[in-house]
C-alpha cells in the first residue's frame, strides 16, 4: 500500500472513529441534549468531549498509526477537525461569535493533544515492529 493510500485510509478511519466515539458517548451517557438554538453544535460536541473520550481517541489514534504507520499529525488532526469546522460554521451563522474564533482554535488544538500523543506512540510502535522484522 502506498503512503498516500495509507494516510488517506488512516484519516478517514480517524474522522469516522472520532465521530462514532462522540456519538456513542452521547447515547450511552444519557446526558440531555443542549438547548436548540445558537451554538447547539458546539455545546453538543464539548459536552461529549470528556476524559473518557480523550482516552478512547488516544487509543484509537495509537491503533490506527500502529497498524498503518500513517502520519501522526494527519491522524490526530482528522480526529478533532470537526471542532474547528463547527466553530467556523457557527462564526459565520451567528454574528456575535466571530471575535472568539481564535480562542476556540487554541482550545481545539489543546483537545487535539491526546490523539497526537496516541498517534505518535502508534507510529513509534509501527517503526519498532518493522525494524525487528527486517
Amino acid at each position: 500500500m502506498t503512503t498516500i493510500a495509507r494516510n488517506s485510509l488512516a484519516i478517514g478511519v480517524g474522522l469516522t472513529g472520532s465521530l462514532a466515539i462522540l456519538a456513542a458517548h452521547q447515547y450511552l451517557s444519557h446526558t440531555p441534549l443542549p438547548d436548540r438554538g445558537e451554538y447547539f453544535l458546539s455545546h453538543l460536541l464539548i459536552q461529549n468531549y470528556t476524559g473518557l473520550t480523550e482516552a478512547l481517541l488516544l487509543f484509537l489514534a495509537a491503533a490506527i498509526c500502529f497498524t498503518t504507520g500513517a502520519n501522526c499529525i494527519a491522524v490526530a488532526s482528522s480526529m478533532v477537525v470537526v471542532l474547528p469546522a463547527v466553530a467556523v460554521y457557527e462564526g459565520t451563522v451567528y454574528p456575535a461569535s466571530h471575535n472568539l474564533i481564535g480562542i476556540k482554535f487554541v482550545i481545539h488544538a489543546i483537545y487535539g493533544l491526546p490523539p497526537l500523543v496516541g498517534a505518535w506512540l502508534g507510529v513509534y510502535g509501527f517503526k519498532q515492529r518493522h525494524k525487528r522484522s527486517i
